[in-house]
Protein backbone atom coordinates (compact mmCIF):
# COMPACT_ATOMS: atom_id res chain seq x y z
CA UNK A 1 0.00 0.00 0.00
CA UNK A 2 2.76 2.45 0.97
CA UNK A 3 4.70 1.62 -2.20
CA UNK A 4 1.69 2.41 -4.42
CA UNK A 5 1.03 5.62 -2.50
CA UNK A 6 4.67 6.68 -2.84
CA UNK A 7 4.69 6.00 -6.57
CA UNK A 8 1.53 8.00 -7.08
CA UNK A 9 2.93 10.87 -5.05
CA UNK A 10 5.75 11.17 -7.53
CA UNK A 11 3.22 11.95 -10.22
CA UNK A 12 3.32 15.54 -8.92
CA UNK A 13 5.44 16.51 -11.88
CA UNK A 14 2.51 15.73 -14.07
CA UNK A 15 0.71 18.72 -12.62
CA UNK A 16 3.30 20.93 -14.25
CA UNK A 17 2.60 19.36 -17.59
CA UNK A 18 -1.09 20.18 -17.43
CA UNK A 19 -0.62 23.89 -16.96
CA UNK A 20 -3.13 24.52 -19.73
CA UNK A 21 -5.72 22.08 -18.40
CA UNK A 22 -8.94 23.70 -17.27
CA UNK A 23 -9.86 23.44 -13.62
CA UNK A 24 -13.23 21.69 -13.35
CA UNK A 25 -16.06 24.16 -13.65
CA UNK A 26 -17.61 25.24 -10.42
CA UNK A 27 -19.60 28.12 -9.09
CA UNK A 28 -16.84 28.62 -6.54
CA UNK A 29 -15.14 31.97 -7.21
CA UNK A 30 -11.73 30.71 -6.07
CA UNK A 31 -11.61 28.01 -8.73
CA UNK A 32 -12.58 30.54 -11.37
CA UNK A 33 -9.72 32.80 -10.25
CA UNK A 34 -7.24 29.89 -10.36
CA UNK A 35 -8.18 29.30 -14.02
CA UNK A 36 -7.10 32.84 -14.82
CA UNK A 37 -3.69 32.70 -13.14
CA UNK A 38 -0.96 33.26 -15.73
CA UNK A 39 2.11 31.22 -16.52
CA UNK A 40 5.11 33.54 -16.22
CA UNK A 41 8.36 32.65 -17.99
CA UNK A 42 11.54 34.68 -17.60
CA UNK A 43 15.11 34.23 -18.81
CA UNK A 44 18.37 36.15 -19.00
CA UNK A 45 18.23 35.76 -22.77
CA UNK A 46 18.33 35.70 -25.55
CA UNK A 47 14.72 34.75 -26.26
CA UNK A 48 14.29 33.53 -29.86
CA UNK A 49 10.94 33.34 -31.62
CA UNK A 50 10.60 31.31 -34.84
CA UNK A 51 7.16 32.28 -36.18
CA UNK A 52 7.43 29.97 -39.22
CA UNK A 53 7.91 26.88 -37.05
CA UNK A 54 5.87 28.02 -34.02
CA UNK A 55 8.82 27.71 -31.65
CA UNK A 56 10.06 29.88 -28.81
CA UNK A 57 13.49 29.21 -27.29
CA UNK A 58 14.43 30.78 -23.98
CA UNK A 59 18.08 30.77 -22.90
CA UNK A 60 20.05 31.23 -19.68
CA UNK A 61 18.44 30.99 -16.28
CA UNK A 62 14.94 30.15 -17.49
CA UNK A 63 12.29 30.30 -14.78
CA UNK A 64 8.72 29.10 -15.32
CA UNK A 65 6.09 29.78 -12.67
CA UNK A 66 2.42 28.89 -12.76
CA UNK A 67 -0.39 27.66 -10.53
CA UNK A 68 1.18 24.18 -10.38
CA UNK A 69 4.73 25.09 -9.34
CA UNK A 70 8.05 26.17 -10.83
CA UNK A 71 10.63 24.95 -13.32
CA UNK A 72 14.21 26.23 -13.55
CA UNK A 73 16.45 25.27 -16.47
CA UNK A 74 19.33 26.49 -18.59
CA UNK A 75 17.20 26.39 -21.75
CA UNK A 76 13.52 25.85 -22.58
CA UNK A 77 11.99 25.24 -25.99
CA UNK A 78 8.24 25.76 -26.40
CA UNK A 79 6.44 24.35 -29.44
CA UNK A 80 3.02 25.85 -30.15
CA UNK A 81 0.01 24.67 -32.08
CA UNK A 82 -0.66 27.68 -34.27
CA UNK A 83 -4.30 26.85 -34.98
CA UNK A 84 -5.30 26.17 -31.38
CA UNK A 85 -2.94 28.79 -29.94
CA UNK A 86 -1.65 26.53 -27.18
CA UNK A 87 1.59 24.89 -26.14
CA UNK A 88 2.03 21.37 -27.58
CA UNK A 89 5.45 20.49 -26.16
CA UNK A 90 7.91 21.85 -23.62
CA UNK A 91 11.54 20.74 -23.68
CA UNK A 92 13.76 21.82 -20.81
CA UNK A 93 17.53 21.27 -20.95
CA UNK A 94 20.31 21.59 -18.40
CA UNK A 95 20.28 21.91 -14.60
CA UNK A 96 16.53 21.35 -14.32
CA UNK A 97 14.83 21.87 -10.96
CA UNK A 98 11.09 21.32 -10.69
CA UNK A 99 9.21 22.22 -7.50
CA UNK A 100 5.63 21.77 -6.45
CA UNK A 101 4.63 22.15 -2.81
CA UNK A 102 6.85 19.70 -0.87
CA UNK A 103 7.95 17.76 -3.96
CA UNK A 104 11.00 18.28 -6.18
CA UNK A 105 12.63 16.79 -9.26
CA UNK A 106 16.08 17.37 -10.71
CA UNK A 107 17.44 16.16 -14.05
CA UNK A 108 19.25 17.29 -17.19
CA UNK A 109 16.38 16.88 -19.68
CA UNK A 110 12.60 17.07 -19.24
CA UNK A 111 10.01 16.79 -22.00
CA UNK A 112 6.35 17.64 -21.38
CA UNK A 113 4.03 16.46 -24.19
CA UNK A 114 0.59 17.99 -23.84
CA UNK A 115 -1.39 15.91 -26.38
CA UNK A 116 -0.73 12.54 -24.78
CA UNK A 117 -0.09 14.12 -21.37
CA UNK A 118 3.28 12.56 -20.63
CA UNK A 119 6.37 13.83 -18.86
CA UNK A 120 9.78 12.25 -19.47
CA UNK A 121 12.77 13.00 -17.22
CA UNK A 122 16.29 11.96 -18.33
CA UNK A 123 19.86 12.70 -17.35
CA UNK A 124 20.18 11.43 -13.78
CA UNK A 125 16.58 12.16 -12.74
CA UNK A 126 15.93 12.38 -9.01
CA UNK A 127 12.38 12.82 -7.74
CA UNK A 128 11.79 13.57 -4.05
CA UNK A 129 8.90 14.01 -1.67
CA UNK A 130 10.08 14.71 1.82
CA UNK A 131 12.83 12.17 2.38
CA UNK A 132 11.46 9.58 -0.10
CA UNK A 133 13.50 9.43 -3.32
CA UNK A 134 13.11 7.86 -6.76
CA UNK A 135 16.00 7.58 -9.23
CA UNK A 136 16.66 5.80 -12.52
CA UNK A 137 17.91 6.48 -16.04
CA UNK A 138 14.53 7.60 -17.34
CA UNK A 139 11.31 8.37 -15.48
CA UNK A 140 8.12 8.62 -17.55
CA UNK A 141 4.83 9.86 -16.12
CA UNK A 142 1.54 8.98 -17.86
CA UNK A 143 -0.78 11.55 -16.38
CA UNK A 144 -4.17 10.30 -17.57
CA UNK A 145 -3.32 6.72 -16.67
CA UNK A 146 -2.12 7.76 -13.21
CA UNK A 147 1.03 5.69 -13.60
CA UNK A 148 4.74 5.97 -14.16
CA UNK A 149 7.64 3.91 -15.45
CA UNK A 150 11.20 4.22 -14.17
CA UNK A 151 13.79 2.33 -16.19
CA UNK A 152 16.46 1.04 -16.18
CA UNK A 153 18.13 1.02 -12.81
CA UNK A 154 15.12 2.14 -10.81
CA UNK A 155 15.70 2.82 -7.13
CA UNK A 156 12.95 3.88 -4.75
CA UNK A 157 13.92 4.78 -1.18
CA UNK A 158 11.01 5.14 1.25
CA UNK A 159 11.43 6.22 4.85
CA UNK A 160 8.83 5.37 7.50
CA UNK A 161 6.87 8.39 8.65
CA UNK A 162 6.01 9.34 12.18
CA UNK A 163 2.36 9.92 12.93
CA UNK A 164 1.78 13.50 13.97
CA UNK A 165 1.49 14.09 17.73
CA UNK A 166 2.68 10.54 18.56
CA UNK A 167 5.92 8.65 18.93
CA UNK A 168 4.53 5.87 16.77
CA UNK A 169 5.99 5.15 13.31
CA UNK A 170 3.69 4.74 10.34
CA UNK A 171 4.36 3.69 6.78
CA UNK A 172 0.75 4.22 5.65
Amino acid sequence: MRLNAALLLFVFICGLAVAQEEVSSSSDGIEQEIKRLPTVITCDGPLNVDYNNNIVILNRNVFVEDKYGTIKADKVKLTFNKDEKRIERIEALGNIAIEQEDKTANCEEAVFIMDNRTVVLKGNPVVKRGTDTLTGEKITFYIDENRMVCEPGAKLVIFPERKKDTKELSIF
